[in-house]
Protein backbone atom coordinates (compact mmCIF):
# COMPACT_ATOMS: atom_id res chain seq x y z
CA UNK A 1 0.00 0.00 0.00
CA UNK A 2 1.61 3.29 -1.12
CA UNK A 3 -0.34 5.99 1.16
CA UNK A 4 2.17 8.20 2.23
CA UNK A 5 0.83 8.21 5.42
CA UNK A 6 1.00 4.38 6.18
CA UNK A 7 3.45 3.60 8.55
CA UNK A 8 2.05 0.23 9.93
CA UNK A 9 1.78 1.19 13.81
CA UNK A 10 0.66 -1.47 15.86
CA UNK A 11 -2.98 -1.05 17.34
CA UNK A 12 -3.66 0.20 20.55
CA UNK A 13 -6.80 1.41 22.79
CA UNK A 14 -6.79 4.78 24.39
CA UNK A 15 -8.19 6.09 27.53
CA UNK A 16 -9.87 8.91 25.87
CA UNK A 17 -11.04 9.44 22.87
CA UNK A 18 -12.51 12.32 20.77
CA UNK A 19 -14.01 10.17 18.35
CA UNK A 20 -18.39 11.46 17.62
CA UNK A 21 -19.60 8.98 15.17
CA UNK A 22 -18.56 5.93 13.08
CA UNK A 23 -20.35 5.58 9.61
CA UNK A 24 -20.64 2.25 7.64
CA UNK A 25 -22.15 3.32 3.91
CA UNK A 26 -22.96 0.73 0.68
CA UNK A 27 -23.96 1.55 -2.08
CA UNK A 28 -24.74 -0.61 -4.80
CA UNK A 29 -26.88 0.07 -8.33
CA UNK A 30 -30.88 1.13 -7.51
CA UNK A 31 -33.31 -2.20 -8.27
CA UNK A 32 -36.38 -1.66 -10.22
CA UNK A 33 -39.15 -2.32 -8.35
CA UNK A 34 -41.20 -4.15 -11.70
CA UNK A 35 -38.17 -6.45 -11.30
CA UNK A 36 -38.67 -7.39 -7.48
CA UNK A 37 -39.23 -11.25 -6.66
CA UNK A 38 -43.24 -11.96 -5.77
CA UNK A 39 -41.88 -13.04 -2.46
CA UNK A 40 -40.19 -10.06 -1.55
CA UNK A 41 -42.90 -8.48 0.80
CA UNK A 42 -42.59 -12.06 2.79
CA UNK A 43 -38.78 -11.64 3.24
CA UNK A 44 -38.70 -8.39 3.78
CA UNK A 45 -40.96 -9.08 6.80
CA UNK A 46 -39.07 -11.79 8.16
CA UNK A 47 -35.94 -9.59 7.85
CA UNK A 48 -37.42 -6.95 9.89
CA UNK A 49 -38.41 -9.70 12.70
CA UNK A 50 -35.54 -11.03 13.12
CA UNK A 51 -32.89 -8.77 12.35
CA UNK A 52 -34.91 -5.62 14.98
CA UNK A 53 -37.48 -7.47 17.05
CA UNK A 54 -39.99 -7.38 15.11
CA UNK A 55 -40.27 -3.78 14.85
CA UNK A 56 -43.30 -1.96 13.04
CA UNK A 57 -41.36 -0.87 9.71
CA UNK A 58 -43.07 -0.12 6.13
CA UNK A 59 -41.26 -1.33 3.22
CA UNK A 60 -41.63 2.23 1.71
CA UNK A 61 -37.64 2.43 0.98
CA UNK A 62 -38.24 2.09 -2.66
CA UNK A 63 -39.38 6.19 -2.74
CA UNK A 64 -37.78 7.28 0.70
CA UNK A 65 -34.89 6.27 2.88
CA UNK A 66 -36.23 4.07 6.08
CA UNK A 67 -34.24 4.86 9.47
CA UNK A 68 -34.39 2.53 11.86
CA UNK A 69 -33.06 3.85 15.13
CA UNK A 70 -31.92 2.70 18.61
CA UNK A 71 -33.94 4.51 21.67
CA UNK A 72 -30.65 6.03 23.13
CA UNK A 73 -29.90 7.43 19.56
CA UNK A 74 -26.07 5.59 19.56
CA UNK A 75 -27.02 3.22 16.46
CA UNK A 76 -29.07 3.76 13.20
CA UNK A 77 -29.27 1.43 10.29
CA UNK A 78 -30.68 3.22 6.99
CA UNK A 79 -31.85 1.37 4.37
CA UNK A 80 -32.88 2.53 1.24
CA UNK A 81 -32.80 1.44 -2.83
CA UNK A 82 -29.06 2.27 -3.92
CA UNK A 83 -27.58 2.58 -0.60
CA UNK A 84 -28.03 1.25 3.17
CA UNK A 85 -25.67 1.70 5.97
CA UNK A 86 -25.32 2.72 9.72
CA UNK A 87 -24.14 5.04 12.27
CA UNK A 88 -22.67 4.56 15.21
CA UNK A 89 -21.78 7.07 18.32
CA UNK A 90 -18.96 6.70 20.21
CA UNK A 91 -20.90 5.57 23.26
CA UNK A 92 -21.01 2.28 21.65
CA UNK A 93 -17.64 2.20 19.91
CA UNK A 94 -14.62 -0.04 21.45
CA UNK A 95 -13.61 -1.47 18.63
CA UNK A 96 -14.16 -1.95 14.83
CA UNK A 97 -14.81 -5.92 15.29
CA UNK A 98 -16.49 -5.45 18.36
CA UNK A 99 -19.09 -2.74 16.88
CA UNK A 100 -18.96 -2.19 13.36
CA UNK A 101 -18.83 -5.65 12.08
CA UNK A 102 -22.13 -6.63 13.82
CA UNK A 103 -23.94 -3.75 11.74
CA UNK A 104 -21.77 -4.87 8.35
CA UNK A 105 -23.49 -8.51 9.09
CA UNK A 106 -27.27 -6.92 9.22
CA UNK A 107 -26.68 -4.87 6.14
CA UNK A 108 -25.04 -8.32 4.15
CA UNK A 109 -28.37 -10.01 5.51
CA UNK A 110 -30.91 -7.39 3.70
CA UNK A 111 -28.68 -6.68 0.53
CA UNK A 112 -28.78 -11.25 -0.16
CA UNK A 113 -31.69 -12.20 1.81
CA UNK A 114 -34.32 -9.45 1.05
CA UNK A 115 -32.86 -7.32 -2.38
CA UNK A 116 -31.10 -11.16 -4.12
CA UNK A 117 -27.99 -9.39 -4.57
CA UNK A 118 -24.35 -10.72 -4.23
CA UNK A 119 -22.08 -7.43 -5.46
CA UNK A 120 -22.12 -4.03 -4.39
CA UNK A 121 -20.37 -0.64 -6.30
CA UNK A 122 -18.95 0.48 -2.97
CA UNK A 123 -18.24 0.70 0.43
CA UNK A 124 -17.16 3.69 3.05
CA UNK A 125 -16.08 3.91 6.35
CA UNK A 126 -15.71 7.14 7.70
CA UNK A 127 -15.13 8.52 11.47
CA UNK A 128 -15.57 12.05 12.83
CA UNK A 129 -13.31 13.45 15.72
CA UNK A 130 -14.34 16.60 17.40
CA UNK A 131 -12.49 18.84 19.65
CA UNK A 132 -14.03 21.79 21.40
CA UNK A 133 -12.48 24.31 23.06
CA UNK A 134 -13.26 28.00 25.19
CA UNK A 135 -10.63 30.07 24.96
CA UNK A 136 -9.61 31.89 28.30
CA UNK A 137 -10.75 36.06 29.25
CA UNK A 138 -12.62 36.14 25.87
CA UNK A 139 -9.90 35.92 23.94
CA UNK A 140 -10.35 35.73 20.21
CA UNK A 141 -8.42 32.59 18.71
CA UNK A 142 -7.36 32.13 15.32
CA UNK A 143 -8.07 29.25 13.24
CA UNK A 144 -4.28 28.83 12.35
CA UNK A 145 -3.79 28.91 16.05
CA UNK A 146 -5.94 25.71 17.41
CA UNK A 147 -4.37 23.58 14.21
CA UNK A 148 -1.36 23.99 15.60
CA UNK A 149 -2.44 22.87 18.83
CA UNK A 150 -4.02 19.42 17.33
CA UNK A 151 -3.01 18.79 14.13
CA UNK A 152 0.72 17.43 13.12
CA UNK A 153 3.26 19.92 10.77
CA UNK A 154 2.83 16.66 8.40
CA UNK A 155 -1.10 17.64 8.15
CA UNK A 156 -0.51 21.22 8.79
CA UNK A 157 2.02 21.76 5.83
CA UNK A 158 0.53 19.78 3.47
CA UNK A 159 -1.22 21.20 0.38
CA UNK A 160 -4.94 21.20 0.89
CA UNK A 161 -5.85 19.40 -2.66
CA UNK A 162 -9.03 18.14 -2.48
CA UNK A 163 -11.82 19.72 -4.72
CA UNK A 164 -14.71 20.79 -2.50
CA UNK A 165 -18.74 20.33 -3.21
CA UNK A 166 -20.86 22.68 -3.28
CA UNK A 167 -22.64 22.24 0.41
CA UNK A 168 -18.76 22.23 1.44
CA UNK A 169 -17.59 25.56 -0.74
CA UNK A 170 -20.06 27.34 1.85
CA UNK A 171 -18.46 26.33 4.94
CA UNK A 172 -15.44 28.57 6.32
CA UNK A 173 -12.26 27.30 7.40
CA UNK A 174 -12.45 24.46 5.35
CA UNK A 175 -9.47 22.15 4.13
CA UNK A 176 -10.07 19.25 2.25
CA UNK A 177 -6.98 16.52 1.17
CA UNK A 178 -7.33 13.63 -0.74
CA UNK A 179 -5.34 10.74 -1.65
CA UNK A 180 -5.88 7.70 -4.10
CA UNK A 181 -4.54 4.12 -4.68
CA UNK A 182 -6.00 1.82 -6.95
CA UNK A 183 -9.38 1.55 -6.22
CA UNK A 184 -9.12 3.42 -2.55
CA UNK A 185 -9.81 7.35 -1.89
CA UNK A 186 -9.40 8.68 1.06
CA UNK A 187 -10.58 11.44 2.08
CA UNK A 188 -9.68 14.09 4.93
CA UNK A 189 -11.33 16.90 6.05
CA UNK A 190 -10.84 19.57 8.56
CA UNK A 191 -12.97 22.41 9.85
CA UNK A 192 -12.76 24.77 12.45
CA UNK A 193 -16.39 25.86 13.50
CA UNK A 194 -17.29 28.88 16.06
CA UNK A 195 -20.40 28.44 17.71
CA UNK A 196 -20.51 31.59 20.27
CA UNK A 197 -21.11 35.27 19.36
CA UNK A 198 -17.97 36.72 21.02
CA UNK A 199 -16.20 34.13 19.10
CA UNK A 200 -14.74 32.17 21.99
CA UNK A 201 -15.82 28.80 22.09
CA UNK A 202 -15.41 26.40 18.97
CA UNK A 203 -14.84 23.15 17.64
CA UNK A 204 -11.99 21.75 15.95
CA UNK A 205 -13.40 19.03 13.22
CA UNK A 206 -11.39 15.96 11.65
CA UNK A 207 -13.72 14.02 9.01
CA UNK A 208 -12.03 11.33 8.03
CA UNK A 209 -13.46 8.52 5.41
CA UNK A 210 -12.24 5.62 3.07
CA UNK A 211 -13.50 4.73 0.44
CA UNK A 212 -13.23 1.67 -1.90
CA UNK A 213 -15.47 1.18 -5.16
CA UNK A 214 -14.92 -1.15 -7.70
CA UNK A 215 -17.71 -2.81 -10.38
CA UNK A 216 -19.28 -5.90 -8.92
CA UNK A 217 -17.20 -5.79 -5.36
CA UNK A 218 -18.70 -9.25 -3.83
CA UNK A 219 -20.77 -9.20 -0.68
CA UNK A 220 -19.08 -11.79 0.55
CA UNK A 221 -15.74 -9.61 0.74
CA UNK A 222 -17.41 -6.89 2.76
CA UNK A 223 -15.70 -7.97 6.28
CA UNK A 224 -12.48 -7.80 4.32
CA UNK A 225 -12.69 -4.90 2.72
CA UNK A 226 -14.39 -3.13 5.62
CA UNK A 227 -11.14 -3.92 7.86
CA UNK A 228 -9.12 -2.66 5.41
CA UNK A 229 -10.50 0.38 4.89
CA UNK A 230 -10.70 0.70 8.90
CA UNK A 231 -6.92 0.14 9.29
CA UNK A 232 -6.27 3.06 6.82
CA UNK A 233 -8.01 5.58 9.16
CA UNK A 234 -6.31 4.39 11.85
CA UNK A 235 -2.85 5.44 10.41
CA UNK A 236 -4.50 8.46 8.79
CA UNK A 237 -5.25 10.07 12.16
CA UNK A 238 -2.36 9.39 13.68
CA UNK A 239 -0.67 10.96 10.62
CA UNK A 240 -2.92 13.66 10.95
CA UNK A 241 -2.85 14.76 15.13
CA UNK A 242 0.30 15.88 16.77
CA UNK A 243 1.62 13.71 20.08
CA UNK A 244 0.47 16.10 22.34
CA UNK A 245 -3.16 15.15 21.76
CA UNK A 246 -2.01 11.29 21.84
CA UNK A 247 -0.54 11.84 25.17
CA UNK A 248 -4.30 13.79 26.25
CA UNK A 249 -5.80 10.26 24.88
CA UNK A 250 -3.67 8.06 26.39
CA UNK A 251 -3.83 9.94 29.91
CA UNK A 252 -6.62 9.20 32.84
CA UNK A 253 -9.16 12.11 32.51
Amino acid sequence: MAFDFIKNRPKKEYKNTFLQNIFLSIHFDKIDRNNISSDFAEKWKNYIKTTFNDLDVSSSFWETPISISRDDGCLTIILSNGFIGAIVGAKDYRSFIDNILPQLYKLKTFLKDVLNLDSINSISVRKVNIWQFKSKDNIKIEPLDVRKKIFSNDLICKKSNGILDENEKKIPNMHKYEWFENDIKVIARTVFLRYSNKNTAFNQVLDTEAIYAKNNIAIEDLEEKSILLNNILYELYHWCINTQILKIMEGDK
